[in-house]
C-alpha cells in the first residue's frame, strides 16, 4: 500500500511538472508575441519576421528586424535562448544575443558571427525582471565615419512592467571622420523611470569624465567632467522637464575656462499635441517623397499643429547660466511663455497676435573684455559679433562701475522694454 501510495505522489510531482512546463512555454510564447508587438514599433524598428519554437522545458525564439542608420537599411537578428521549467520553483531565465543579419548567409552562419550584444535576463513569477547587459568592444565603420567602443555594460530593472531602474556605463567611446575626432571618456548612465501613457517620467542622471574634441575648422576642445540630471514630471497632460547642466572646466585651444553651470527648464508642454506632432512627422518621413516635397508636406501637415501647441501656453527657460572665463563670470536667464491667443491656424496670417501672446525676459551680464574678444574674434559667427557690437553701440548692452555689461530685455503684450526704457521690436531684431 504504501508502495502504491509513493508511486501516485511521484506519479502526480511529475505530471504537475509537466503541465506547468507546457503550460509555462505556452505562456512564454504569448508573452513573446505581446513583447514583439510593443517593443518594436515603440523604437522605430521593422519587425521583418519572428519565430518560436516551443519545447517543454526550453524554447528558441528568432526576430529578424531592418532600421535605418544614416539613411540606409540595416538588418539585425535577435536570437532569444529561454529556459522556462519549473515555474514558480525557478524563474524564467532569457539569454538573448544580437546579430548583424546578412540576407544570403545561411542562419546557421549569421547567429555563429560575432555577437552585438548579450542579455541574461531572469523574470520572476510576478513578472519583475531583471537583465544584465554586455556589449563587447565593437568597430563599425561608413562613408562618414568610424564608431569604436570599449565595452558596454549594464543592468536593467522591469516592476510591474511600468517602472524601470537602468545602470549603464562605458570605458570609452571614439568617433573618427573627415572632419575630426571625438573621444568620450567614463561614460555612467543611470536612472529611475515609470511608464505613464507611453511617456517615460522619472529621473535620469548622465557622467562623463572627459571628452575631446578635434576638428579642421575650430581650435581643439577638451571638456571635463561633465554631470547632467534631468527630472520629467507629467501632470493632467502636460509635460514638465529640469536639466540640470553642471561642466568642471572647459579649454578651448589654450584657453581655460572654469566651472560652468546653468539649468533648462521646459512647463506645461501640451503632451497629446507633442505626440501627434511626433506621429505625423514619422508618417512623412516614411513617404517616398523628395527633400523639397518633404519639406512642403511637412510644412502643410506640421503648422497648425504647431499652432495649437504654442496656444496651449508652452514655457521655455534658461535659468542660474554661469560660466566662469579667465575675464570674469559671465551670467545670464532667459525665460519665454506663450499665452492663448485667438485665430487658430489663421493667427499665421497675423504676426502681431502671436508677439502680443510671447512673453519673453532675458538678462545678461558679461565682462567688458570677454564681450571686446566676441566682437572681434573671426572664429564667432559673424551674425553673433554683428549683434554684439550693434547692442554695444545702441546701448542695450550698458556699462557698469565693476566693468561689466548688463542687459535687461522684456517682452509683454507686445511692448519691448530694454533696461526699463521702452524701444521699438525691430531694435533686438535688426539692429
Amino acid at each position: 500500500m504504501k508502495k502504491i501510495i509513493s508511486f501516485l505522489i511521484i506519479f502526480l510531482i511529475l505530471t504537475a511538472a509537466t503541465i506547468i512546463s507546457y503550460w509555462t512555454g505556452i505562456e512564454t510564447e504569448r508573452q513573446f508575441t505581446f513583447f514583439n508587438e510593443r517593443f518594436y514599433p515603440a523604437n522605430h524598428l521593422k519587425l521583418l519576421e519572428s519565430t518560436f519554437q516551443r519545447g517543454w522545458l526550453h524554447s528558441t525564439a528568432l526576430s529578424t528586424f531592418e532600421t535605418n542608420i544614416q539613411e540606409k537599411t540595416k538588418r539585425f537578428i535577435f536570437v532569444h535562448e529561454i529556459d522556462h521549467g519549473f515555474v514558480p520553483i525557478q524563474p524564467i531565465v532569457i539569454n538573448t544575443r544580437l546579430h548583424a543579419f546578412e540576407p544570403d548567409a545561411p542562419l546557421s552562419e549569421t547567429i555563429n558571427k560575432a555577437v552585438l550584444l548579450k542579455a541574461h535576463t531572469i523574470v520572476q513569477i510576478n513578472g519583475d525582471s531583471l537583465s544584465t547587459l554586455k556589449v563587447p568592444a565593437f568597430a563599425f565603420k561608413d562613408e562618414v565615419a568610424n564608431l569604436q567602443g570599449q565595452n558596454i555594460q549594464g543592468n536593467i530593472f522591469v516592476k510591474e512592467n511600468s517602472i524601470i531602474q537602468a545602470e549603464i556605463d562605458s570605458p570609452q567611446i571614439q568617433i573618427d571622420g573627415d572632419q575630426g575626432k571625438v573621444v568620450i571618456e567614463g561614460i555612467t548612465f543611470n536612472a529611475d523611470l515609470e511608464n505613464y501613457q507611453q511617456v517615460m517620467q522619472g529621473v535620469g542622471r548622465l557622467s562623463i569624465t572627459d571628452v575631446r574634441l578635434t576638428a579642421q575648422q575650430i581650435p581643439p576642445i577638451h571638456v571635463e567632467g561633465i554631470k547632467l540630471i534631468g527630472d520629467s514630471k507629467i501632470i493632467n497632460d502636460y509635460l514638465a522637464v529640469k536639466l540640470k547642466t553642471d561642466l568642471q572646466q572647459i579649454q578651448i585651444d589654450a584657453d581655460r575656462y572654469g566651472r560652468s553651470y546653468g539649468d533648462i527648464e521646459i512647463h506645461h508642454w501640451h503632451l497629446p499635441t507633442l505626440k501627434q506632432i511626433k506621429t505625423t512627422w514619422e508618417e512623412i518621413r516614411h513617404q517616398d517623397f523628395s527633400p523639397s516635397q518633404e519639406a512642403t508636406i511637412a510644412k502643410f501637415r506640421l503648422m497648425p499643429l504647431a499652432l495649437t501647441f504654442l496656444n496651449k501656453s508652452p514655457e521655455l527657460a534658461l535659468t542660474n547660466l554661469n560660466v566662469k572665463t579667465p575675464q570674469g563670470e559671465l551670467r545670464g536667464g532667459l525665460q519665454i511663455k506663450m499665452k492663448p491667443f485667438k485665430g487658430g491656424f489663421f493667427a499665421i496670417l497675423n504676426p502681431s497676435s502671436l508677439i502680443n501672446a510671447l512673453d519673453a525676459q532675458l538678462e545678461l551680464h558679461i565682462p567688458q573684455s570677454l564681450l571686446d574678444i566676441l566682437i572681434e574674434d573671426e572664429n564667432v559667427h559673424n551674425i553673433i559679433r554683428q549683434r554684439l557690437k550693434a547692442w554695444k553701440e545702441k546701448g542695450i548692452l550698458r556699462l557698469n562701475d565693476a566693468g561689466y555689461y548688463d542687459s535687461q530685455i522684456q517682452l509683454s503684450n507686445g511692448i519691448l522694454q530694454v533696461n526699463g526704457e521702452q524701444r521699438l521690436i525691430a531694435t533686438i531684431l535688426f539692429e
